[in-house]
């Protein structure tokens, strides 16, 4: 059976960045390049992602990640975070 990883890309946000030390003027501009080059990476693998995810589920999944659907998603994660600790009470008989 063939490995199934998320993702099979060589490269790694460290590679993508690089290691090698930025004189300080020029260092605002390489922070901002490698800020944006990570950026990517990480957009290009929640995109993988989505591909991943039962047709049904992409379209809602990628509606959520716009930024005019901040006003669903702020809610629910508090509404999520208040059932993650309110879950605890079965459990203490309560």
């Amino acid at each position: 059976m063939p490995n199934q990883n998320v993702c099979n890309d060589p490269a790694t946000p460290a590679q993508i960045v690089g290691a090698q030390p930025v004189p300080r003027s020029a260092a605002g501009a390489t922070a901002m390049a490698a800020h944006e080059a990570v950026a990517h990476y990480h957009e290009h693998r929640l995109e993988r992602l989505i591909d991943r995810l039962p047709n049904a589920m992409q379209a809602p999944t990628r509606w959520l990640r716009r930024p005019s659907s901040r006003w669903v998603r702020i809610p629910a994660g508090v509404l999520l975070v208040g059932g993650g600790v309110l879950s605890i009470l079965p459990f203490l008989g309560i």
